[in-house]
C-alpha cells in the first residue's frame, strides 16, 4: 500500500524519466545529484526496468518504423539483427520471461505487442508514485495503450 507522504517533484520527473526510458547518463546528470537514493531503487526494481526497456523499444520502433519495416520485410530482419535496437535490453526481457522476439513479424506487429506487454506490466509501478497522484493520469501520459495504429 502506498503511504501519503511529501515528495519532490523532481522525484516524480526522475521516476517517469526512468521509466520513459530517458538515456541513463542524461538521467544521471540531471538527476543523480538530488535523486540518488531514488535512482538506485529504480535501477534495483525489476518492474521498473520492465516498463523501462519497453518503453525503450516502443520509442525506438516509433522513430524507426519504416526503417525496421523495411528490413523486416526485404532482408528478413529482426530486432536483435537490427543495429538501432538494444539488443541487452530484449535479452533481459526475455530472460524475464517476457516474449519479444517473434519469427515472420513486421512492424506494425511488434507496436501493438509492445503496446500490449507495457499495459500488462505498468501497474506494477503504481507504487512508485505518492497516492497524491492520479495514477491513472501518470499512466495515460506515456504507457497506455496507443489507439491511433
Amino acid at each position: 500500500m502506498k503511504q501519503n507522504t511529501t515528495v519532490d517533484t523532481k522525484d516524480l520527473v526522475t521516476t517517469i524519466a526512468y521509466l520513459i526510458g530517458v538515456r541513463k547518463n542524461v538521467l544521471e546528470q540531471c538527476f543523480m545529484e538530488s535523486s540518488q537514493d531514488l535512482l538506485q531503487s529504480l535501477y534495483a526494481s525489476q518492474s521498473a526496468t520492465i516498463i523501462r526497456y519497453l518503453c525503450k523499444l516502443r520509442t525506438t520502433l516509433f522513430c524507426t518504423f519504416k526503417k525496421t519495416d523495411d528490413e523486416m520485410r526485404y532482408n528478413l530482419k529482426n530486432l536483435t539483427s537490427l543495429e538501432w535496437y538494444d539488443h541487452k535490453n530484449i535479452a533481459t526481457l526475455e530472460s524475464w520471461g517476457i516474449p519479444i522476439i517473434k519469427a515472420n513479424y513486421r512492424s506494425e506487429k511488434y507496436m501493438l505487442d509492445l503496446n500490449d506487454l507495457i499495459n500488462k506490466y505498468i501497474d506494477a509501478v503504481a507504487v512508485l508514485f505518492p497516492d497524491w497522484c492520479e495514477w491513472n493520469y501518470i499512466k495515460s501520459l506515456h504507457f497506455q495503450r496507443l489507439h491511433a495504429l
